[in-house]
């Protein structure tokens, strides 16, 4: 009887599915163990419910909170070329105190995980001033894009921590920081929007003026051919022969001559062509 008391008493002390195990003698406390998510240090005394709600995978950003404690699920700040999110974890316990998964303390490395997306806003801000072309405000937008997204993301983890524990300045701190980087995010991508759309609108207005010039210069030919092409196909069918008193001027100056006055004709109607296509 003793031995199957035992038993059912240790049995009872375990609570497995959960991940988790009473301490004897201290029912209200629980001792988290490595069962679950992996993600999050091993050393952090969270609620088993956060490591078992956790997956392989980060996952999406987001707040857990249980029993006073709160966990920040947060991403780095992503690059155009990143095909998956660097998890960042940052934990309150109910004394106030903050840890963070990366280095440093918790306050100061969850302000350098803001301050990281400021630096990044910063950078393509310059490069968007600095751009001249489509390919320039196209490659600020693949960069800007995830970045905006996961600013948004930010911003919604952190207001949910400020309603969650409103006792905490440090919280609304961040909350109105995440908030104007989320903003400035939101303006560079419409500035970024703008430019790419007005550099395209000028390169097709500058492409129609040049269709415009092109069908004045086709037409002032077609009309230069449809003047001479008879009198030339007239001549070469009957091999006109015209005697012009030419005949007997010294070579080679009258052929150069009439070269030259060809050329002076030629560059006269390019001149004239040119002229038209600018007014």
């Amino acid at each position: 009887m003793k031995s199957g008391f035992r038993e059912s008493t240790s049995a009872l002390m375990r609570l497995p599915s959960l991940g988790r195990t009473m301490q004897p003698g201290h029912p209200s406390r629980w001792r988290c163990t490595i069962s679950g998510s992996k993600l999050l240090p091993a050393g952090w005394a969270v609620p088993p419910i956060f490591r078992n709600r956790l997956g392989d995978e980060v996952g999406r950003q987001r707040l857990m909170a249980s029993d006073g404690h709160l966990l920040l699920v947060l991403h780095a700040p992503p690059s155009a070329d990143d095909d998956e999110r660097t998890g960042r974890f940052f934990w309150r316990d109910p004394e106030g105190t903050w840890r963070a998964s990366i280095q440093g303390s918790g306050i100061a490395a969850l302000t350098g995980h803001l301050q990281e997306f400021e630096a990044q806003l910063e950078a393509l801000e310059l490069r968007e001033q600095n751009a001249t072309g489509a390919r320039h405000y196209f490659d600020i937008l693949r960069a800007l894009t995830p970045l905006h997204r996961a600013s948004r993301n930010l911003h919604s983890v952190l207001q949910k921590a400020r309603e969650a524990n409103s006792d905490d300045s440090r919280i609304i701190r961040w909350r109105d920081e995440a908030y104007g980087i989320e903003r400035t995010a939101e303006l560079l991508l419409g500035e970024t929007r703008h430019g790419l759309d007005f550099v395209t609108a000028m390169r097709a207005e500058e492409q129609a003026v040049e269709a415009q010039n092109m069908t004045v210069a086709s037409h002032r030919l077609n009309v230069l051919a449809a003047l001479f092409f008879p009198l030339a196909t007239i001549a070469s069918l009957l091999g006109m022969n015209v005697p012009s008193g030419l005949e007997d001027s010294p070579a080679p100056w009258t052929f150069l001559g009439i070269l030259a006055i060809g050329a002076i004709i030629g560059v006269g109607v390019k001149t004239s062509l040119d002229a038209g296509a600018k007014s």
